[in-house]
């Protein structure tokens, strides 16, 4: 199994330029950007306990890199992550 790590995600509203409504599934695709990494561009899987409900933007969370080759260790290594659907920044994880 692939390393994975516990957070809380936080979704930025419409007002605050990000996702209109939160996502309602227990998994949910995204990227990140790790600046400190030569590669810093990685396709991520945050996993839900259950569905966030449609006002809320807070959720308990796992995140894990969707790659094998991806740089697994960082994971240890950060406080928070950014959370894109393409270009844009819907929200961020803050690791306990």
């Amino acid at each position: 199994m692939q390393k994975q790590r516990t957070g809380i995600i936080h979704f930025l509203t419409k007002e605050e330029s990000g996702r209109q409504h939160p996502p309602t599934g227990e998994v949910y695709y995204a990227t990140t950007h790790i600046a400190q990494l030569d590669q810093p561009n990685w396709s991520i899987v945050i996993t839900f306990d259950k569905p966030i409900k449609e006002d809320e933007y807070s959720a308990l969370c796992q995140v894990r890199f969707l790659f094998d080759h991806a740089p697994h260790p960082i994971l240890d290594e950060l406080k928070e992550m950014e959370v894109y659907e393409g270009a844009k920044i819907v929200g961020r994880i803050v690791f306990e």
